[in-house]
């Protein structure tokens, strides 16, 4: 698992009005973002550079990320997560056109042990 850093902290109600519907786990330590593959088809046409489909998928991906430290509530700020998704084309949606437009920007966490 990849661990990341926000540029600046989020609350997992912030992310509501961009589309994206938020679930977590019984001990609020793993967070569930459902993705339409609409979005996810758009934006990896735009990636390639290819012609967009007539019909999109009606389904949905999603991304799972832990947490660093467990949330109580949806307004209580994210900063670090990991996830083992950073290779796949929903967290790039997730980074490029989630959390860029808001002015946010990830740095991966690098951990060496002695």
């Amino acid at each position: 698992m990849i661990k990341f850093r926000l540029s600046q902290p989020i609350l997992a109600n912030e992310l509501i009005p961009h589309g994206i519907k938020t679930e977590f786990d019984q001990t609020n330590s793993q967070m569930k973002l459902f993705i339409s593959d609409k979005n996810l088809e758009k934006f990896r046409c735009d990636l390639v550079e290819d012609d967009h489909p007539m019909d999109y998928p009606d389904t949905i991906s999603v991304l799972e990320i832990v947490l660093e430290n467990p949330i109580n509530s949806f307004d209580q700020k994210i900063e670090i997560f990991s996830t083992i998704q950073s290779e796949n084309l929903i967290f790039g949606y997730f980074e490029y056109k989630v959390l860029k437009p808001m002015g946010i920007k990830l740095t991966e966490i690098l951990c060496y042990t002695l």
